[in-house]
């Protein structure tokens, strides 16, 4: 088609130049023609002298006239040739102009030809057209087939794809896909500018849409928001295209969200972990955790709740968003299944999501406080170590009650993990700082090994116990320490355990660097690899030499006497029930000895507990120098011993062997210039014959030594029935004891005090008597020692003397001069100075009977008079100084100091009634009691004679010159009321 009409225009250019080129010519041929005729005239005109003038101008205007008419007749016939050859050629082409006109316009319906008509060239030309229209035709076809196939795969293909006009950013036209995954309708869509999906300002989006545009930029990363307010990941392929006339932008979107949340995970996780590597603080990078989760979810706040040490509470380790009136309520929560929402996730280990804290009973707690946050929704995460323990909860609020979605589960899982890996980290650090500072500061060496038992390492205490450096145990065998004390079997069994069970630990002796032998208490233990090889072993151990000797101290103290160096009770025990095994073997009988020393407390109270000590040091080397080295001589305490006599079983020796020991008990023991005297009473019982087990044995034997004390003390007395029945006798005696006074058995009886001088009674002795229900009268001499051993002798003590203060009151009141000077003597027990109350309770007890403290004498023996304790001597002389008399019992039988007489200034001196029962016939007693007298007089105390029940004795006394008398020679004890009556009578016929 372009060739024709390049041969039309040629043509018309050829006959157009050919009729210029005529027309040019006949204009010369006009102008050279009336040149000429000009340049004629003018000669003429010269040669004639202008004549005829006006002729030649008529000539001249003729011929120009003639000239130009010629040319315009000339240039109309052209004109008209070129108008007829025009329209005879162009008649075609403008036919086909407006046929093409109207199809064009749609005028008429669209044809594949138009009529070839005309010069060749312009059939060409219209052949040319009808070759382009059926191009044409065939394009608008396929465009057409295009259209309807992009129509159909923009709307049925599951891809996210969008029409963008990347001028002004409107979303020209959506697939149903966008409409689904962006969850708006299509006509919302493309009411809706791309910005308005993009989370990118718009600025930014317009630029990356240009680049798009004209730098034909195919790919790009964007994050979308969707109708839900998700954020989504997203991939945008695009290019351009001409849709309806204009250029848009075709995109196709790629939810790239699973990929990228897993990228930025990973992102998030590498950057947390060079954190950790970098040695940051635990603080600082759970901040960091919590920050990055913000930075991901803007409508998250974080906080880090950590298990405490006690394991029982949840306290907040970082809340670096959150408000800190929030963190202090939201803080220190109690850890169980029964608990608060994070307390419960700790304890269960499963995560717990309130999506409304509003409706959620189990938040009504919190709900101000996270209103007033302006948060409505949480969640708690555990935090898991390694071993799946939990370690504490990722704390996770929202601004919107909500659930949160998959995509936010993997991320906090995620960073769930990276805390747990940071607190556990932590906690290794801190475990490894302290494992590193308890090897340094360790008092115990310890010593590290390769899989070849070579030293690898050692600690500073290592050096201190061994004196070997670490360079020079470095490399050693351990064997460098042996002290070949331990033989080959000992080390074969050390290493069985080891390879069978992977440690071992016992006693051990070795050698230092200077030669010494030291004992250590060892423990190994083996490191072994994943696959079970060994991989180091560590040994620990402790120098024990002094613990050893400690604890041997500690063992003698534990199972031997201090005093004697005897073995105690305890290990008395334990030989006890070995060699009653072994005689149980062997089919043998063994004897056990129980001894008590006759008069010890005597000597104790008298002399003092050093010498008693002295004393019973004394007593263990004789008793021990009658025994086999086989035998166990044992302090079971105060003035008892045992003696196990294994495969002694013969009477005959035991006698022999008991009468041994009492022969040298019974020797004076001299304690500093003083001589003491005891004797022994000892109760023998036999194995298995008196007992089959160490308590009845025991007991058996402490019954009859008791039973030899009572028959008059120094002497032996084999165990046998009869002391079982008295002993559960003297057991119901003392159960009966403790009720006794509150049963109203007790009853106070009086004995006289004559004074010899006049024979009348001046005085009396309050007598403590016990009616028994069953038994009658107890004797003073059973229940008085059980009362002081079970501890009721203060109880006791204090109601007689209560009693005895009532009847001096009624004698004191009394209108009978002798009778209103009647004096009362009451015995006070040792031990009621010892470990009773202060006299205060008595002497105002006086005070409130309105009766002067001389009615009262107050009667001690001799022991407590020597008593050096200080709490004892202020409690006599309390007596002493409020006016109440001091009457010394029982003088004679003590070792009293002269100068303690004196010291506490006594009033009366009671001769035991010992030496007035043998005074007649025994010439020494009678010396003694003379020399009693004679003494107490010297110091300016009175004289009472004990136990008179004859006139011999009565005469033999008052040529002494004793002062007073008692006995049953002028009366034995009476109850009050006979007493009184005999006082009536006496008084009346003197």
């Amino acid at each position: 088609m372009s060739r024709a009409i390049k041969n039309l225009s040629l043509k018309i250019k050829v006959i157009a130049f050919t009729l210029c080129l005529f027309l040019l010519t006949i204009g010369i041929l006009t102008y050279n023609f009336t040149s000429h005729l000009q340049e004629e005239l003018n000669a003429q005109l010269v040669n004639h002298q202008y004549s005829n003038a006006a002729f030649i101008a008529d000539r001249i205007e003729h011929v120009q006239n003639e000239a130009i008419m010629l040319a315009v007749g000339i240039s109309l016939l052209a004109a008209i040739l070129l108008w007829v050859f025009l329209r005879r050629e162009l008649s075609p082409l403008t036919r086909s102009a407006d046929l093409i006109e109207k199809l064009s316009s749609g005028a008429m319906p669209p044809l594949r030809h138009i009529p070839l008509e005309g010069s060749n060239e312009i059939r060409k030309l219209q052949e040319s057209f009808n070759h382009l229209q059926e191009h044409i035709l065939r394009d608008e076809e396929a465009l057409r087939e295009d259209e309807e196939l992009y129509h159909s795969m923009f709307s049925s293909n599951t891809a996210v794809k969008l029409l963008v006009d990347p001028i002004d950013g409107r979303i020209v036209d959506a697939n149903p896909a966008a409409a689904v995954y962006y969850g708006w309708s299509m006509n919302e869509l493309k009411m809706m500018r791309i910005s308005d999906i993009n989370t990118l300002p718009p600025e930014e989006v317009k630029r990356e849409m240009e680049l798009a545009r004209t730098q034909y930029r195919k790919f790009f990363r964007f994050r979308h928001c969707l109708s839900s307010g998700e954020i989504r990941d997203v991939e945008v392929h695009c290019g351009n295209v001409n849709y309806q006339g204009r250029s848009l932008l075709y995109s196709i979107i790629n939810d790239v969200t699973e990929r990228e949340d897993a990228l930025r995970r990973e992102r998030i996780r590498s950057e947390m972990l060079e954190l950790l590597a970098r040695g940051n603080d635990l603080n600082h990078i759970l901040s960091a955790i919590a920050r990055q989760i913000e930075t991901e979810q803007p409508h998250m706040l974080c906080s880090v709740m950590l298990v405490d040490k006690d394991g029982k509470h949840l306290s907040t380790a970082i809340a670096p968003s959150l408000p800190n009136y929030f963190s202090a309520v939201m803080d220190h929560f109690e850890i169980g299944e029964g608990q608060l929402p994070c307390g419960r996730t700790a304890a269960t280990g499963e995560r717990i999501v309130v999506t409304d804290v509003c409706t959620n009973p189990e938040c009504a707690h919190c709900k101000e406080v996270m209103a007033q946050a302006n948060l409505s929704a949480c969640w708690f995460e555990p935090v898991f170590s390694s071993k799946e323990k939990v370690l504490g909860t990722l704390s996770i609020y929202q601004r919107n009650a909500s659930s949160p979605s998959e995509a936010q589960i993997r991320l906090i899982e995620e960073m769930a993990r990276i805390v747990g890996i940071a607190v556990e980290r932590k906690q290794d650090e801190e475990e490894l700082l302290l494992a590193s500072t308890v090897f340094q500061a360790s008092p115990d060496a310890i010593v590290i090994t390769d899989a070849d038992n070579r030293i690898i390492a050692v600690n500073p205490a290592f050096t201190r116990i061994t004196q070997y450096e670490a360079h020079e145990a470095i490399g050693s065998d351990p064997k460098m320490l042996s002290s070949g004390q331990q033989g080959k079997e000992f080390y074969r069994d050390m290493w069985q355990a080891l390879q069978t069970f992977g440690n071992w630990q016992g006693e051990i002796v070795n050698r230092r660097k200077s030669g010494d032998l030291y004992s250590e208490w060892l423990s190994i233990n083996t490191v072994r690899g994943e696959t079970g090889e060994v991989r180091q072993r560590i040994a620990i151990f402790s120098d024990i030499t002094d613990k050893k000797r400690s604890e041997e101290i500690i063992w003698r103290q534990a199972n031997f006497d201090v005093l004697t160096s005897l073995p105690n009770r305890r290990l008395f025990h334990d030989r006890l029930i070995q060699e009653m095994k072994r005689e149980d073997r062997e089919q043998q009988s063994l004897a056990l000895m129980f001894i008590d020393l006759d008069h010890f407390k005597e000597v104790n109270d008298t002399l003092g507990h050093e010498s008693g000590d002295n004393l019973l040091i004394q007593a263990a080397k004789r008793i021990s120098g009658c025994i086999r080295e086989s035998d166990t001589l044992a302090r079971l305490g105060g003035d008892e011993f045992t003696i196990i006599l294994p495969g002694l079983a013969d009477p005959k020796r035991l006698g022999v062997l008991a009468d041994t020991i009492i022969h040298v008990l019974a020797k004076p023991f001299l304690i500093g210039e003083t001589s003491a005297y005891v004797s022994a009473s000892i109760g023998i019982t036999l194995y298995p014959q008196d007992g089959d087990n160490l308590s009845e044995l025991l007991k058996h034997a402490d019954q009859a030594m008791y039973v030899a004390k009572s028959r008059g003390r120094n002497q032996y007395s084999y165990f046998t029935a009869s002391m079982q029945e008295a002993a559960q006798t003297r057991l119901q005696l003392s159960n009966d004891l403790r009720h006794a006074l509150d049963n109203g058995q007790f009853e106070i009886y009086y004995q006289p005090i004559v004074d010899l001088s006049t024979g009348l009674p001046t005085k009396s002795e309050a007598l403590l008597r016990w009616h028994h229900p069953s038994m009658g009268f107890v004797s003073p001499a059973l229940f008085i020692p059980l009362a002081e051993e079970i501890g009721l002798i203060n109880e006791i003590g204090d109601w007689v003397f209560r009693q005895a203060a009532l009847k001096a009151r009624q004698w004191c009141t009394s209108e009978n001069r002798v009778l209103s000077a009647m004096q009362i003597s009451v015995n006070k027990s040792p031990r009621q100075f010892i470990t009773g109350e202060n006299n205060l309770g008595l002497l105002d007890w006086l005070r409130a009977l309105d009766i002067p403290p001389s009615c009262i004498v107050v009667e001690i023996t001799e022991g407590l008079l020597m008593d050096d304790r200080i709490e004892v001597q202020e409690k006599l002389l309390a007596f002493r100084d409020a006016g109440i008399q001091v009457s010394l019992d029982d003088f004679g039988t003590g070792y009293s100091a002269m100068s303690y007489l004196q010291r506490f200034d006594i009033d009366y001196l009671k001769i035991d009634q010992s030496f007035v029962r043998n005074m007649v016939s025994n010439p020494g007693d009678h010396a003694i009691a003379e020399a009693i007298i004679v003494m107490a007089h010297k110091l300016g105390m009175k004289v009472v004679a004990e136990g008179m029940e004859t006139a011999e004795q009565r005469d033999m006394l008052v040529a002494a010159g004793c002062d007073y008398g008692q006995g049953y020679l002028f009366a034995k004890p009476m109850p009050a009321d006979q007493f009184d009556a005999y006082l009536a009578q006496t008084l009346t016929t003197a």
